[in-house]
């Protein structure tokens, strides 16, 4: 499994640190994946999701061969990239869940809170496969997003 999830991080970190985080951490998978691929650059575009399936499907392929770092790096980029492609689409604001140790994209408030847990769904795609498939995932984060009501609160995970 993954054990680099079990590292605590000491560090508090507030909303615009961990905004820049993630936009970074986004950047940087979108020039690996300019490297590594013949696709065109991703720009955010929710389509973009079918690429990054092909690129988790190819870290699935090869998880045995594959350090920890590099699962970690591949875990946090993706799982950022994703996110950002929700809160540049749909608005948001990312929260550090102190029990997971991990950003959370929360949106819709103050009507109602979604909070899209992304790391952990990219975690089960390189472990499970194609049943932790990335454009259903955020497909039913969309339809969850249509059908929340005033005070709902969800874990999209």
């Amino acid at each position: 499994m993954f054990n680099f999830l079990k590292r605590k991080i000491i560090k508090k970190i507030n909303s615009d640190e961990l905004l820049e985080q993630m936009t970074r951490y986004s950047e940087e998978y979108i020039d690996f994946i300019e490297q590594k691929s013949e696709q065109p650059r991703l720009d955010y575009n929710i389509g973009n999701l079918e690429i990054v399936e092909i690129a988790l499907d190819q870290a699935e392929k090869s998880k045995n061969d594959i350090s920890d770092d590099k699962k970690s790096w591949i875990v946090s980029r993706t799982s950022a990239y994703i996110s950002e492609i929700a809160r540049m689409n749909f608005g948001g604001r990312y929260y550090w869940n102190s029990d997971l140790n991990i950003p959370v994209l929360v949106i819709g408030e103050p009507k109602y809170k979604l909070h899209l847990l992304t790391y952990n769904k990219v975690i089960g795609r390189i472990e499970k496969g194609i049943e932790d498939n990335i454009p259903f995932f955020f497909n039913g984060f969309i339809g969850n997003m249509s059908e929340a009501k005033k005070g709902d609160e969800k874990y999209i995970i």
